[in-house]
């Protein structure tokens, strides 16, 4: 991670027991340290209802007590179902504040597309993933570097301060 100048690691959570959570969390923490230490991000999941995951909001009393440095709602089923179209802007909201309320960044992915940018800026998230929005093609396809220009160009005109971020992620 440390010699592709990685900012985050991304740890899915596609768990519900909160013991195996934080072992699994401390185990990866541990594996970092000797890096020059990304960020360690958790994450939960939007559809957890539906696959019997933690839900996401309880994820972040686990980060705290294991001491990483943010929690991220993105979708587990890949399947063109947005986080947007499973969560409420209430839950989002309350999930961004309540990590923000705990010195957490809060991230959000899960089928994320330029239209949501605004959304995501007004939330007060932090991070914000994508994939398939910035590859030609499907989600598995390669990144567009035009793509990515046109996130980042849109991300700049909402005034997302320089700690806002755009990410790919490669799950």
């Amino acid at each position: 991670a440390s010699m592709l100048n990685v900012d985050y690691l991304k740890l899915g959570i596609a768990l519900k027991d909160v013991d195996e959570i934080k072992r699994i969390i401390m185990s990866v923490s541990e594996a970092i340290d000797s890096l020059s230490r990304p960020k360690l991000i958790v994450v939960g999941y939007a559809d957890f209802r539906y696959e019997g995951f933690i839900e996401p909001t309880v994820l972040i009393d686990i980060a705290i007590a294991t001491k990483v440095q943010g929690v991220m709602i993105d979708t587990f089923r890949k399947n063109g179902i947005n986080t947007f179209n499973l969560l409420t802007i209430d839950y989002l909201r309350n999930f961004v504040t309540f990590a923000h309320n705990q010195g957490l960044l809060a991230a959000i992915a899960g089928g994320i597309n330029m239209e949501h940018l605004p959304l995501c800026a007004k939330l007060g998230f932090d991070v914000v993933g994508v994939r398939g929005a910035v590859c030609v093609g499907k989600r598995t396809d390669r990144i567009s570097r035009e793509r990515v220009k046109l996130f980042k160009e849109l991300l700049k005109s909402l005034e997302i301060s320089k700690e806002k971020s755009i990410s790919t992620s490669s799950t």
